[in-house]
């Protein structure tokens, strides 16, 4: 299979955020998969197409597929191209037009402030125009792969995509492993317990403030809590109490030695019910925890944040309230018996489900399908 792979994001990854489309297509492509790319991708592994009309044309009469990771920019870029060339279209979709107004609320300390409403009134009309884009980018869409339920029934009820597959994301155990341990990379007593919390706060929806909150009452209440940010020190304030031992952002390749040497993992969300989706993210910190063996401390929402502990009892879910936090926090810290059996179910949840192995599977099966049927039937059916 030949495929044109066209997104926004490099394919080649020392960064977390790139994890999905390195995993993807490194996995696509030890499959047998053809991979062309757009000319800023790093990846020296794959063919490279400049982003102009001719070029892009070129590329497509030689390719079985076109696969693009949704970006309204790109979207609107091959529409006039769509409109004259006759290929499969693949389009993964992992967030909703709707989450720049999201953030704005998120952004809000007073959500009904005149600024607010200016802001707000701007983007709706983006979003109006963003939404008109996609709509008619979705009708040449054959199949649009989403990571959660929730964002699998906005893609069908927003853009009219007939044709969906749910494909959530996962971690890869091989690269991350609870053997990785390894507690030099901290300047930590043996009997602190290490809470680890990983990714950007420069997202809105991450609990920064209520996390911070913990972070310092635990510093007297709870002397042996040690907390580990793998997260842009920028984004921190610059009081931070001296029980946070640990606040940088390592390399993906590099992440689960970090991880692994933990003890427990957070993951808070706030202002859910914002958005009109939910909760609709599949975290990576969340399934790169849980391959390392950490139990975590997870809000309860979500198909696949909250859905995920429960099912296999791989962590403690909380509500919004400090109490909540502090507690399930306590439940793990005074129970090193309980956080390895949380820790082994998390593992187990990895190796049988959320991975990326099973993740490039489905996705390589499910263009497979529909490349093997004449496009006519496939785009009628």
């Amino acid at each position: 299979m030949n495929l044109a792979y066209l997104s926004q994001v490099s394919t080649y990854s020392p960064f977390s955020s790139r994890a999905h489309a390195y995993q993807i297509t490194s996995r696509l492509s030890k499959k047998g998969v053809n991979i062309v790319t757009l000319r800023h991708d790093e990846n020296p592994n794959f063919a490279k197409v400049e982003r102009n009309r001719d070029d892009i044309i070129k590329t497509l009469e030689k390719c079985d597929a076109i696969y693009v990771r949704a970006d309204i920019s790109l979207e609107e870029f091959l529409l006039p191209i769509l409109r004259n060339i006759k290929k499969t279209v693949f389009w993964e979709v992992n967030s909703s037009t709707e989450e720049i107004l999201w953030i704005i609320k998120l952004s809000r300390k007073r959500f009904l402030s005149r600024y607010y409403f200016k802001e707000s009134l701007k983007e709706r009309i983006r979003l109006l125009k963003k939404n008109a884009i996609r709509k008619e980018f979705a009708r040449y869409v054959d199949l649009a792969f989403c990571i959660s339920e929730p964002l699998e029934q906005y893609v069908r009820d927003v853009y009219g995509v007939a044709r969906t597959a749910l494909v959530p994301n996962g971690s890869d155990p091989e690269l991350f492993k609870p053997n990785h341990r390894d507690r030099s990379v901290f300047r930590a007593d043996p009997d602190d317990i290490l809470i680890v919390w990983a990714g950007s706060f420069e997202y809105p929806w991450h609990d920064k403030q209520r996390i911070l909150k913990v972070v310092r009452e635990a510093k007297t209440s709870f002397p042996k809590w040690k907390f580990i940010f793998l997260a842009y020190p920028e984004l921190l304030p610059p009081d931070l109490p001296d029980n946070v031992i640990f606040k940088k952002i390592v390399p993906y390749q590099g992440l689960s030695r970090y991880l692994a040497s933990c003890d427990i993992g957070f993951l808070l969300y706030r202002g859910i019910h914002f958005q009109r989706l939910g909760n609709y993210f599949s975290p990576l910190k969340l399934y790169d925890y849980l391959a390392c063996g950490l139990p975590v401390v997870v809000s309860d929402s979500g198909p696949q944040s909250g859905g995920v502990v429960k099912k296999f009892n791989c962590g403690i879910l909380v509500d919004d309230s400090y109490e909540s936090i502090i507690n399930a926090i306590i439940q793990l810290a005074e129970a090193p018996e309980k956080r390895k059996q949380l820790g082994e179910n998390g593992r187990r949840a990895i190796e049988s489900y959320y991975n990326w192995e099973r993740a490039a599977s489905n996705t390589f099966d499910a263009m497979c399908s529909l490349i093997d049927r004449p496009l006519k039937l496939r785009r009628s059916s």
